[in-house]
């Protein structure tokens, strides 16, 4: 199977997975719409909202395919949006991956980042909060 196809795989069950957080749903109060990929509205959803992007995923030649992906909690107040960015974290897991039928593991030589961007433009318009949280999984050769 092409990377490409696999990463999309990957890509839908991360937001799958994530929408049926039992925790992200109390957080975010809401039962869908949870996560959305990079380059929607986000104004248009209701708060807090994880966003998020695939960054880069490396080729087979490398010897070990990689995807990263960041993801961005957008909310109101810092604590939901930390707590919803270390839930984000907590549910991404192998098991998780391997209930959806996909071999995918975290990169364990590739420590989550988190940041907490101090100034952006952006809040003013989808809240008072955010957090960047990127994490890296091994994909199968």
């Amino acid at each position: 199977m092409p990377v490409t196809d696999y990463v999309q795989q990957v890509l839908e069950a991360t937001v799958a997975i994530l929408d049926a957080d039992p925790d992200l749903r109390v957080l975010c109060a809401r039962t869908s719409a949870i996560v959305i990929p990079w380059g929607e509205q986000v104004f248009d959803h209701p708060l807090p909202v994880v966003v998020y992007l695939p960054v880069t995923a490396s080729p087979a030649w490398t010897g070990v395919q990689r995807l990263e992906v960041q993801f961005t909690v957008f909310g109101m107040t810092r604590a939901v949006v930390n707590a919803a960015t270390l839930q984000v974290h907590a549910a991404l897991t192998t098991p998780a991956f391997a209930a959806r039928g996909l071999d995918v593991a975290r990169d364990p030589n590739a420590l989550p980042v988190r940041q907490w961007p101090t100034s952006d433009p952006l809040l003013s318009d989808v809240g008072n909060a955010r957090s960047d949280i990127s994490l890296t999984f091994l994909l199968p050769d």
